[in-house]
């Protein structure tokens, strides 16, 4: 079987009986030489090749929320938010019910991100209410973002080859898949960069690049002010490479930055100041004061791409590209406390100069591109056995769920959560029935203190035996262990009786264990102070 080449622009080719191999002619680039055209490659085409590589992210997308529908305590102040706002409004009395006032975690966030996230997502929450009211409460926190406009962008500055290329790069890629949907601070901002990035871009081949980056400026200004002010890391350096090769004046980047900036800190200012009920809150402002100034974000933690690099060599354009996304990563490296999610906005970037030294290499080296090909198959399929283990990592949210189906006729029902199953992917979104009541109460201090409810989810089950009994117990991800290569050999030469038994074929075993236990009240026995704990 050949090997498809992304550099092609192609009209439909169907399937017949057997696929249809087509000989590609490419020009060489080489016109001066004897020789001006070479075959380089054989193409297997399968049914609409272009539509199934072009729009691969969004379904990878889809799949990942599918094996992966709970979240994380990094994304739990936007995630209840979103909920809080499409459950109980935006009125005055509402905001008592919102759970930022309950848990308002380290620092405060924006309410700008969710109340866009909300209101979009309001209109089909309230169709789906109608039809599956459990359903909708669940199914409405998903939101994932197009990369259309970015891509068409690609497609305009670079070629339609590139584009595609580009495509396939972030399909294979697991990172940037797997968190498009969470609602993570720095995700919420990824699509107003990558907006930035498209009108930057399109700058080069665009009629009016001076339209085109002075849109770039106002993207990116009212990202940093509004969601995440470590963009200026990024910002700055656009700014100063666009003046160095005149394609921006001076005060047009000054005038239109510091309108942003104003309008920007405007809307923080008003609709975070009546969220977090203070005379005056701009929550990036007090982020940035928090890790950047005083340094406390190293209280989480410090720690100390080829076909990149090689596009800098082969088509000058990409270097004004590179060079911003390095200078944020090289100034986020100067903080002590990393996570890959701060640097996530330089993927895309990454991934066009990658592609455009993959379509240099395959015009060049049918050998070198096969390897290509193969490694962006076997970063698939590392991709895809990260989304499989991730599927096992949210046990908080996993025990929410089976609680809610295993007692669905039990009449109000008073829940407690503890920490680690609020961290591990039990949200309100999660919380189905109205009538229950659903605690995340971390005063308590005595088992005794725990009587009046009805039913705890633990990770503690040892120190809750007195009063309650495990109805079910849910695993979760331990670790990964490697198989015996000679057993998988042997086990794959007996494919045919191993088929009842897939696991045997894997080079490697995810390992799980008990991480939350649902526990019930003991029903015969009765607790003189109940009312008094339960007031």
């Amino acid at each position: 079987m050949g090997v498809f080449t992304p550099g092609l622009d192609l009209d439909w080719i169907d399937v017949g009986y057997t696929n249809r191999v087509l000989q590609i002619w490419i020009e060489s680039g080489l016109a001066q030489s004897n020789t001006n055209l070479h075959m380089y490659t054989f193409v297997t085409f399968y049914s609409k090749p272009r539509l199934f590589i072009y729009y691969t992210p969004p379904p990878l997308i889809t799949a990942h929320i599918v094996f992966c529908p709970f979240t994380k305590v990094e994304e739990s102040f936007n995630l209840q938010a979103i909920h809080d706002l499409m459950e109980y409004g935006i009125s005055q009395d509402s905001l008592k019910k919102f759970d930022h006032f309950e848990f308002p975690g380290v620092v405060p966030r924006t309410f700008v991100g969710p109340l866009l996230l909300s209101s979009v997502s309001w209109p089909t929450s309230k169709i789906l209410e109608f039809f599956a009211p459990h359903l909708s409460k669940f199914s409405r926190q998903y939101v994932f973002f197009a990369l259309s406009k970015f891509r068409s962008s690609i497609s305009k500055t670079f070629g339609k080859e590139v584009s595609i290329a580009f495509s396939l790069l972030s399909a294979c890629q697991f990172h940037t898949i797997f968190w498009a949907s969470r609602t993570l601070p720095n995700i919420l901002a990824f699509p107003f960069v990558i907006i930035a990035f498209s009108h930057w871009i399109s700058a080069i081949s665009s009629t009016e690049p001076k339209r085109k980056l002075l849109s770039t400026i106002r993207y990116m200004t009212f990202t940093t002010i509004i969601f995440r002010f470590e963009l200026i890391l990024l910002l700055i350096p656009i700014v100063l490479l666009e003046l160095s090769l005149g394609s921006l004046r001076f005060l047009d980047a000054i005038r239109v930055g510091m309108f942003i900036t104003l309008i920007s800190l405007l809307i923080s200012i008003i609709i975070d100041s009546y969220f977090w009920n203070e005379k005056i809150m701009w929550p990036e402002g007090f982020v940035f004061y928090f890790n950047a100034i005083l340094g406390k974000s190293i209280e989480w933690g410090v720690i100390s791409g080829p076909l990149s690099i090689l596009s800098m060599f082969v088509d000058a354009r990409t270097r004004r590209f590179l060079l911003p996304a390095i200078s944020l990563i090289i100034g986020l490296s100067f903080i002590g406390h990393k996570e890959w999610r701060f640097i996530v906005y330089t993927v895309p970037i990454f991934n066009i100069c990658a592609a455009i030294g993959w379509v240099w290499i395959q015009l060049r080296s049918v050998f070198i591109h096969r390897i290509i090909i193969t490694l962006l198959f076997a970063s698939f399929m590392a991709s895809t056995a990260m989304m499989i283990i991730s599927s096992h990592n949210y046990p908080g949210g996993m025990a929410l769920q089976r609680l809610h189906f295993i007692q669905s006729d039990y009449p109000q029902a008073r829940i407690h959560l503890d920490v680690y199953t609020a961290m591990t992917g039990a949200s309100r979104f999660g919380q189905l029935y109205n009538d229950w009541e659903y605690s995340k109460n971390e005063n308590h201090s005595k088992p005794i203190e725990y009587v009046g409810y009805t039913h705890i989810l633990t990770s503690n089950p040892h120190i809750h035996n007195e009063y309650f009994e495990p109805i079910d117990i849910i695993y979760g991800y331990e670790r990964i262990q490697l198989e015996n290569p000679s057993h998988i050999i042997r086990n794959w030469f007996n494919f045919s009786r191993n088929l009842d038994n897939i696991d045997s074929l894997m080079p490697a075993k995810i390992i799980i264990g008990p991480k939350v236990w649902i526990m019930k009240r003991k029903p015969k026995l009765v607790y003189d102070n109940t009312e008094k704990i339960q007031k």
